[in-house]
């Protein structure tokens, strides 16, 4: 079930920000929600399946301000985040 919604997300253009979060650029309103349609109509259906979708529209400027912070070797690290021009961005 994961797998082949998964595969359908990717194929929308897509790209994993982390686990179990995807991102993809959305130039205007109509765009999006057109996009938002294509995920309700490819999500798992049915209650039993437990999977939950949340869909959060942010702009490019507040996805740069995005800080990273990880651990490498023990060594502590922030990274601030840059991307390519676009107007909004669709998370979930």
């Amino acid at each position: 079930m994961y797998t082949r919604f998964r595969k359908e997300v990717l194929s929308l253009g897509f790209d994993m920000l982390q686990y179990s979060i995807y991102y993809r650029h959305v130039f205007g309103t109509n765009a999006r929600h057109s996009l938002i349609g294509k995920i309700v109509k490819i999500s798992p259906k049915g209650i039993k399946t437990g999977i939950s979708i949340r869909i959060l529209t942010i702009t490019e400027k507040q996805f740069m301000d995005m800080v990273v912070v990880y651990d490498t070797d023990k060594k502590r690290h922030k990274k601030e985040t840059k991307t390519a021009t676009g107007t909004q961005l669709l998370l979930f």
